[in-house]
C-alpha cells in the first residue's frame, strides 16, 4: 500500500487538481500554487503554469492526447 494510500489523499496530479478545483473552488493559478506547495511537480519543467493546469483539468481522459484513439 502506498502512502497516499494509507493517508486518503488523491494520488495523482490531474486527480488532486480536480479534487482544489471543486472542493476549494480554486483558480487556475491557485491550483497551481498548492501542486508546487506540496511538492508535486509537472511532467516537465521546474514549477506549474496555470494553463498547464488548465489543459490538464480539460483533459477529461487522464491520457495524453498522443494516446487517445482517433475515430475515423
Amino acid at each position: 500500500m502506498r502512502l497516499g494510500d494509507r493517508l486518503g489523499q488523491v494520488r495523482t496530479r490531474p486527480g488532486r487538481a480536480r479534487q482544489l478545483r471543486d472542493e476549494d473552488e480554486l483558480s487556475c493559478r491557485e491550483i497551481a500554487a498548492a501542486l508546487g506547495t506540496e511538492g508535486q511537480r509537472p511532467k516537465r519543467g521546474e514549477h506549474w503554469h496555470p494553463e498547464t493546469v488548465r489543459r490538464m483539468l480539460a483533459n477529461t481522459t487522464d491520457r495524453p492526447p498522443t494516446l487517445r484513439k482517433r475515430s475515423a
